[in-house]
């Protein structure tokens, strides 16, 4: 086991730890409270930019989607840029997010997708499964609402470069916070890998909140 096994543990933990403390006692929030929105609306599509390990730059573009009170699909895309001569990296994921749980404020989902990432030649499939807490709570005036969630998981990966394969399986997790005022959307994520390999990127996200 190496050095860095301890560590995502405790990450993970401390996470886990957050979503138990969050939850406190019914609303009806809607799944997008588990993804990273809040509960003013069915939906959003944001910009996002931000940075990632190993000295690079991300851009990228998300929406997602209500389509029942319990479930909502989600999606983002987008481009890490390494430094000169590592190749970027272009990634798309599709998801969705089934409630089963909902408390004053906070809902629970499961969040199981599937996500492609191109390196050069390298063609990497994976498969997440997570369970994730969100929070909403508006101003009193009903303009301003806040929200945050927290979210571990599991992810099985597959590599594939000409007639070479292999597979991995790794515990990773993301945080985000986002606030909103009427329509617009502003909010912060991070997302680490609990791996040898310690990979995370943190990005800022700015949209619009369908109506």
């Amino acid at each position: 086991m190496t050095s860095h096994a301890p560590a995502g543990v405790a990450r993970l933990a401390q996470l886990v730890g957050c979503m138990a403390a969050l939850a406190v006692a019914h609303v009806e929030l809607g799944a997008q409270v588990c993804i990273g929105g809040t509960s003013a609306s069915p939906g959003w599509l944001a910009l996002s930019g931000g940075r990632a390990y190993g000295n690079a730059s991300m851009i990228g573009v998300d929406v997602a989607r209500s389509i029942s009170r319990t479930v909502a699909l989600f999606a983002d895309g987008g481009r890490t840029a390494y430094p000169a001569p590592d190749p970027h990296r272009d990634r798309l994921a599709l998801g969705v997010a089934f409630t089963f749980a909902e408390f004053d404020h906070v809902g629970i989902c499961l969040t199981p997708g599937v996500e492609g990432e191109r390196i050069g030649d390298l063609r990497v499939v994976r498969l997440p499964v997570g369970v994730s807490l969100g929070w909403s709570s508006a101003s009193h005036d009903g303009q301003r609402r806040f929200g945050a969630k927290v979210e571990p998981f599991f992810v099985y990966s597959r590599e594939t470069v000409a007639m070479f394969s292999h597979t991995s399986r790794l515990v990773s997790g993301r945080a985000a916070i986002v606030g909103s005022y009427h329509r617009w959307l502003l909010g912060l994520e991070h997302e680490d890998a609990f791996d040898r390999d310690a990979r995370w990127h943190t990005r800022i996200r700015f949209g619009m909140a369908f109506k």
